[in-house]
């Protein structure tokens, strides 16, 4: 259950009285079992089936094999939301949640074109990725390639 608060600072609509918090983790169980099993997967279809377990914290893992195979996955909740989520909102059902993305919803590669993997706290949302999953990234100088993999 998601803490109502009231009233909204500087509101002055009646009906914004209530503003509500919601956060994914409140609710939910996934993130140590799912780890265990992310630690067990031998092979990509593994890996996926046990990211798809995984709930909070929201995180990027990455992925290799013994078969040279390599990846990355961003994990847990995600809801799908008609706002940004970033500030409290009046408690009225048309600011709920409609779902959470399933993992196949959730960027992810296998064996990219660039031959390699990296995450540094970076934006690696897709261009035109259709979902609000994230708005603050670390600067991009955290994520540099060395000319090797140039």
């Amino acid at each position: 259950m998601s803490p109502v608060l009231r009233p909204i600072p500087g509101s002055t609509e009646a009906g914004d009285a209530h503003s509500q918090l919601r956060w994914v983790e409140v609710s939910q169980d996934g993130g140590y079992l799912a780890s265990l099993a992310v630690d067990r997967a031998q092979n990509w279809t593994q890996f996926e089936a046990a990211v798809a377990r995984w709930k909070v914290p929201a995180e990027n893992i990455v992925y290799a094999d013994r078969a040279g195979n390599i990846g990355e996955h961003s994990v847990g909740l995600a809801p799908v939301r008609s706002w940004t989520g970033l500030l409290p909102v009046p408690v009225p059902a048309t600011y709920a949640w409609a779902r959470f993305l399933s993992a196949s919803e959730l960027p992810h590669s296998f064996n990219p074109a660039a031959g390699f993997v990296a995450t540094a706290n970076h934006r690696m949302i897709p261009e035109h990725y259709p979902y609000r999953v994230g708005f603050e990234w670390a600067p991009p100088y955290r994520f540099e390639t060395h000319p090797l993999c140039d």
